[in-house]
């Protein structure tokens, strides 16, 4: 679900859903908005790499 909410006139919320495989190590997943297929990632820095993506202005929802 994405949810856009208007806090302030300049605070703007985005929902994002992070899963992460329990059993992988190093740490793997997806990170997704919406409906979009999630962003697969592996280790911490691919983590953080997804969630740059997905903060970048002009960035579509997470996809493969």
């Amino acid at each position: 679900m994405v949810a856009d909410t208007r806090a302030s006139d300049s605070l703007r919320r985005r929902v994002l859903t992070l899963e992460i495989d329990s059993d992988s190590d190093p740490i793997a997943g997806s990170l997704s908005e919406g409906d979009a297929p999630g962003r697969e990632f592996v280790g911490w820095l691919g983590l953080a790499r997804a969630l740059e993506r997905a903060l970048e202005p002009g960035e579509p929802a997470p996809g493969p």
